[in-house]
């Protein structure tokens, strides 16, 4: 049994918690609509590896979740990479 919430452990609802506090800031941010889609649509490839994970399921490998953030100063690099 995982414990917690949905069979989450504390670990796990820290890190969803910590997961929708981040969310939450990114909507704040004025603009960015690519960079929020982007976002959405990269968590939501990671919950479906993890979920295929604990099903048993090959993992799909993953990929690379490195990043470059380029642009002109006050465009919202650093508040995004945060």
């Amino acid at each position: 049994d995982g414990g917690g919430v949905g069979g989450m452990d504390a670990k796990g609802e820290k890190m969803q918690d910590d997961t929708e506090k981040a969310l939450a800031e990114l909507e704040k941010v004025v603009g960015l609509d690519g960079v929020k889609e982007f976002i959405k649509s990269l968590r939501a490839q990671l919950m479906v590896e993890k979920e295929r994970v604990a099903a048993g399921l090959p993992s799909s490998g993953g990929g690379s979740l490195h990043m470059v953030f380029a642009g002109n100063p006050g465009t919202g690099k650093t508040t995004v990479a945060r």
